[in-house]
């Protein structure tokens, strides 16, 4: 069989139609993309449109329902560091993961359904500025907003909440995944452990418990293990069990007023003095109030580092023998 052979024009027409096979397939494969993200864009637009949310350093949310009328404010002290504005208008160290875990939350906010684009019907969905749980993100707390979310009613069946922000005036229904921290108290938001996540009974050098009344028990890490002052030994031979869960130990609120003030005069019921292998040395002491409530001022030398309620249950854990 004779083998084909163009001139020279024809493979000049030839390449032509190649080359415009080529363009066309391009444009038809773009046009495609382009329809794909668009509609995607569309039916779940980004709510919050913001690149790096962990760049944000302060969040505040303003919920005029609220019995109290009290807002929240956190900022960051640090690069994992986070506080927590109190009533008083005193900071507190906050609980950094999650304040994190509540930023991750809000950018991952989608709008699943666009509700309306019209202004005037903001009030239908709780909404407008005197409805609205607002929700504003700033690099710092002196910087201007990055974003604004308003945080409106639940949808039917409450699977979901209508929202808004400041760059865009359309209402969206999103998911509620951010829901489980805007309905948070600030005990949830403040730092109540004793102890700096990561300290554990390794850490300890020594503890000194004083209960009113009786002998002095003095827990030692020797290079044996733990050992007890006393010929007896109340915790049944589980001492490093006992210094552990005091590493662990956390208030169940933080107190401002002035209820701490009142007691100082009063003796505790138990004091625990626990000094580290740095040298660090602090005191926890429990004061009994009535019906069984329990108050504890976690203090360093004079300086009281935190105040507030400790649950019954965690102070019989305390009591040697209980």
């Amino acid at each position: 069989m004779r083998s084909m052979r163009f001139t020279t024009g024809e493979k000049k027409l030839l390449g032509i139609y190649i080359l415009l096979g080529v363009v066309l397939l391009a444009a038809i494969l773009s046009i495609s993309l382009y329809r794909n993200l668009t509609t995607r864009s569309q039916g779940k637009p980004s709510i919050l449109e913001i690149e790096a949310i962990q760049n944000i350093g302060a969040i505040s949310l303003d919920d005029p329902g609220s019995p109290s009328g009290d807002s929240l404010a956190l900022r960051r002290t640090g690069e994992d560091q986070w506080q927590v504005r109190y009533p008083d208008g005193a900071w507190y160290d906050s609980r950094s993961q999650r304040v994190r875990d509540f930023l991750e939350s809000l950018g991952q906010l989608e709008g699943k359904t666009l509700v309306t684009s019209s202004q005037d019907s903001y009030g239908a969905y709780d909404l407008d500025e005197a409805s609205a749980r607002v929700i504003t993100l700033r690099l710092d707390t002196d910087s201007p907003p990055v974003r604004v979310l308003y945080y409106g009613k639940y949808t039917p069946g409450g699977n979901g909440v209508f929202v808004r922000t400041d760059a865009d005036p359309r209402v969206f229904t999103t998911g509620s995944e951010a829901d489980f921290y805007i309905n948070q108290d600030l005990a949830y938001w403040t730092e109540l452990r004793l102890w700096p996540q990561g300290i554990t009974a390794q850490d300890v050098y020594q503890v000194k418990i004083q209960i009113p009344g009786q002998d002095d028990r003095i827990l030692t890490h020797a290079a044996e293990g733990w050992e007890i002052s006393t010929e007896q030994d109340p915790f049944g031979g589980s001492l490093e069990s006992y210094v552990s869960g005091l590493t662990t130990l956390e208030l169940s609120g933080l107190d401002t007023g002035d209820l701490g003030a009142q007691i100082l005069g009063d003796a505790p019921m138990l004091q625990i003095t626990m000094t580290l292998q740095s040298g660090t040395r602090r005191t926890l002491e429990v004061y009994t109030l009535e019906d069984d409530t329990y108050y504890a001022i976690w203090k360093e030398g004079d300086q009281i580092l935190l105040r507030g309620n400790l649950p019954s249950w965690r102070v019989t854990q305390l009591l040697p023998g209980e």
